[in-house]
């Protein structure tokens, strides 16, 4: 139990609220079920102390035990709590992010988490949903005429150009400059689009294989898998993977497709095969390399559409920015997919599924072409000249997640502890990235303001910052 424990320890922890404890002298906390039945508790810092993230995060309201324990229909971060609430008997669930083990309380983990977020209010709600998956921003190409969409083509270009050289520039005064034109690109791409989001999901645990010779069983296979996953709103499709005898992806033969929504109606699932296979010669070209060895795989996909409430949250710049950072591999402009959790709702007349958030809860896998049917992503892909290698996406992810600039350095012996403007500590490693030793706390850099020093070592406070810490303390 500690083991596997401790390996999550930085991560998510998914709770089933079953007692909440509030105005202590300490932390706020929540005695709850974990998804296997057991005992947890979780605090977090008081509202007070959440509020004053507020702008950093662009959102209406910041998360605390406090508000969750508050019930009343109103409030949009209620979360039901009841004594026997746990997997066995679902009522509310919070998903904690950044999540940190500190100790056990009579056998009981104890997590301190720097944010929350409701998955699913109460009994009456849909519960949340886990798998594979990514975010997709849909720029509704269909609605733009012909000089807008070449635009969106010319500004999506030069969105993953700048990309791929802030990635190599880093934090250097060209990287600042590229930081502000990739802003400047992206306000214009929603400007001109008004994007709309969803979630994709893999089920690779459904992938069918076979060898690359006809094209009939392919069309069934798709038809199948779009066919299973369009109901109650959602749009099924596939992935279809061409791999050659030493099993590397074949990126001019591969591909992907999903139905559409036609009015109130659902694309059948022969239209989309059809539109697939035969839309741009795919067809032909596949029947070019039958029987030479080549296998194809069709990996099941499921799209659930954002309401306005999710449309209206991703669209802000904050919040769209993060999308884009997250799900984007840096050098190739390549998808990323992530495990994830989804907050779902319903429409109006109860007939419909919508997505309300989508939440990573674990770091980047890889594209969603990589993923076998074992759910790892194990099938080598080279795509704009680099190899969406595992080790290449963990150090892609790093400078994804935003640490308080405001950090204390805390050295015990020869491990790093540091500690944010919130109290929360977190235990760091000494790695080296882009020929730079750095610190690192659970694969994300640190920020600026410590430098790696030849003479101890050992990560200290940078000296002008140490002389202006003097300064500031001068009477």
């Amino acid at each position: 139990m500690a083991e596997s424990l401790q390996e999550q320890d930085g991560v998510c922890v998914v709770a089933y609220p079953q007692e909440y404890v509030i105005g202590q002298d300490v932390d706020d906390y929540v005695i709850a079920s974990d998804p296997s039945g057991g005992l947890i508790k979780v605090s977090m810092p008081s509202t007070a102390v959440m509020d004053e993230l507020r702008s950093k995060y662009d959102v209406d309201h910041t998360p605390s035990i406090a508000r969750f324990a508050d019930t009343r229909d109103s409030n949009p971060m209620a979360c039901q709590h009841a004594p026997d609430n746990g997997p066995d008997n679902p009522q509310g669930q919070i998903l904690f992010q950044q999540s940190f083990l500190v100790g056990y309380e009579d056998d009981m983990p104890h997590f301190r988490a720097g944010w929350g977020s409701v998955i699913c209010k109460n009994a009456q709600n849909l519960a949340p949903e886990f798998g594979l998956g990514y975010m997709e921003i849909d720029y509704k190409r269909h609605m733009l005429s012909p000089t807008e969409k070449s635009e969106l083509t010319q500004l999506e270009q030069s969105y993953k150009a700048i990309n791929r050289k802030l990635f190599a520039a880093g934090d250097s005064p060209s990287g600042k400059k590229l930081q502000e034109e990739l802003k400047t690109v992206a306000r214009r791409i929603d400007d001109l689009t008004d994007p709309a989001f969803r979630a994709v999901m893999l089920h690779p645990e459904e992938t069918v294989s076979m060898p690359l010779s006809g094209i009939k069983n392919i069309e069934r296979a798709m038809e199948h898998a779009v066919d299973r996953y369009s109901h109650q709103g959602r749009l099924g499709g596939f992935i279809l993977r061409v791999t050659d005898e030493g099993g590397r992806i074949v990126p001019g033969l591969s591909g992907e497709g999903y139905a559409w929504r036609k009015g109130n109606a659902t694309q059948e699932a022969k239209e989309v095969s059809q539109g697939y296979l035969y839309a741009m010669d795919r067809g032909r070209l596949l029947k070019q390399y039958q029987g030479q060895g080549y296998t194809v795989d069709i990996v099941p996909t499921q799209r659930i559409s954002c309401g306005p409430g999710g449309n209206n949250t991703y669209s802000r710049p904050a919040q769209i920015d993060t999308l884009r950072k997250m799900y984007m591999d840096k050098r190739t402009g390549a998808t990323l997919a992530y495990p994830m959790a989804l907050r779902l709702a319903t429409t109006r007349d109860f007939q419909n599924h919508l997505l309300a958030r989508a939440y990573p809860v674990g770091p980047a896998m890889g594209h969603p072409m990589q993923v076998d049917p074992e759910g790892s992503f194990s099938y080598p892909l080279k795509l704009d000249g680099a190899d969406l290698s595992l080790a290449d996406q963990y150090k892609n992810m790093r400078t994804n997640r935003e640490y308080s600039t405001d950090m204390e350095l805390l050295v015990e012996g020869e491990s790093y502890r540091v500690r944010d403007s919130r109290g929360s500590e977190f235990t760091a490693t000494c790695e080296s990235i882009n020929g730079q030793n750095q610190l690192v706390v659970n694969g994300f850099a640190l920020p600026e303001g410590f430098e790696f020093s030849p003479q101890s070592g050992r990560f200290e406070k940078k000296p002008e910052q140490a002389q202006s810490a003097e300064m500031k303390a001068a009477p």
